[in-house]
Formats: C-alpha cells, structure tokens, sequence
C-alpha cells in the first residue's frame, strides 16, 4: 500500500478499491517516512518494538516484585527439602501472586505443585501433625493448678 501511494496513487482512491479507511494508508505511509528517517514526529517500527518488549518485562518485573515475603527463607539451599512448605506457602498466596510466578521464583515446577495439591496427605505427614498437636497440648496439661501463665518450679 505505501509502494502504491509512492507511485503518486492517493489514499482516497485506495481505500474504496482495497476496502480499507485512508486513514489506515495514511498512517502506514507516515510510519514507513519515520522508519526511513523521511519523519522525526514519532517512533520507528523497531523503538516501538522495543518498547512493547520493555513494557512486557517491566510489568513482568511489577508481578515478580510483590514476591511472597514469607517465602523468602525458603529460597535458600537448606529448606530446599521441605517440600510441603514451599508449595504450601505457594497455596497460601495463590490468591495474591500468580502460581507461575512463584514457583519460579522459587525454583518449583508449576506442575509438581499442582501435582502437590492433588495428592492425599502421607501417614507419616498426618503423623506429624497429631504428634505436633500432643506436644502443643503437653505444657498446659503438666502445669499443676493454680499456676497459669508462670512456672512453679525456679530456674537455676
């Protein structure tokens, strides 16, 4: 089209014979001067490019940077082992951050969370957790009465 409009043929005519508005050949026309340099009144096709691609990164960049503060200890090498709770506090934030992003940033498959989710808790989990309960409730059953919120024996 903009060869066309070169060779001294005029939007008007162009656009009742191609079906499109001559505003359209106007602006291709416009944006081929400013990619050949002919036009300094706005971007090339290769800085508007780049700028989508930057825009892309940056709001990339906005998403990955509300990363989970309470997941930041679980990036480290030594509680890359516990499973459940990375993809734990991958669950507990899935309202918040999307999925992707934080098993990235976390250096998880999306797949194997998923996989997480859908699978039951272990016996030995479940085990975990009822004798975590028992410890929790053992304090306060030991402290004899009448002695609520202090110890009655000394340290020391």
């Amino acid at each position: 089209m903009v060869d066309l409009v070169r060779a001294g043929g005029k939007p008007g005519e162009l656009s009742e014979e191609f079906g499109c508005t001559a505003q359209s050949i106007a602006n291709w026309v416009a944006q081929a001067q400013r990619d050949t340099g002919d036009r300094k009144d706005g971007l090339t096709s290769s800085e508007r490019e780049g700028l989508v691609r930057l825009r892309r990164e940056n709001k990339q960049l906005r998403t990955e940077k509300g990363d989970p503060v309470k997941s930041r200890g679980l990036v480290c090498e030594r509680d890359r082992r516990n499973i459940e709770e990375i993809f734990g506090s991958v669950k507990a934030n899935q309202a918040t951050y999307p999925v992707r992003v934080m098993c990235r940033l976390l250096k998880v498959s999306k797949s194997g969370f998923y996989a997480w989710l859908d699978r039951p808790t272990s016996t030995q989990a479940r085990a975990d957790i009822a004798l975590s309960a028992r410890i929790g409730a053992t304090p306060e059953a030991t402290r004899p009465a009448g002695t609520k919120g202090r110890l009655p024996w000394r340290l020391g």
